[in-house]
C-alpha cells in the first residue's frame, strides 16, 4: 500500500488529508506522485499522516520509525 491507496481507502481527498495534517494540498500531491520522498518529510509529519489514515508509517512507504527518526535527527543536526 502507498500513501495514495491509504488515503483513498480512508475516504479522504488530498485536500481533506492536507487539512488534517496541516500541510498544503500540493505537498500531498508531491508525496503521492513520488516527486517528494516521504522519508524526507520528517518524522512528525509521517506520524501525523499515518495517524490520520489509521495505518502504520511503513504502510505508506516510510522507513521503519527508528530509522526515520534517526534520519530526521541527523538532518536537523547538520542544518544547525
Amino acid at each position: 500500500m502507498d500513501l495514495k491507496a491509504a488515503r483513498q481507502i480512508a475516504g479522504f481527498t488530498q485536500s481533506e488529508l492536507a487539512d488534517r495534517v496541516g500541510v498544503d494540498v500540493s505537498f500531498i500531491s508531491l508525496l503521492e506522485s513520488g516527486k517528494r520522498d516521504i522519508n524526507t518529510a520528517g518524522y512528525a509529519l509521517v506520524m501525523r499522516l499515518a495517524l490520520a489514515l489509521g495505518v502504520k508509517p511503513h504502510q505508506i512507504g516510510a522507513l521503519p520509525w527508528r530509522a526515520l527518526r534517526r534520519r530526521t535527527l541527523r538532518t536537523r543536526r547538520q542544518s544547525a
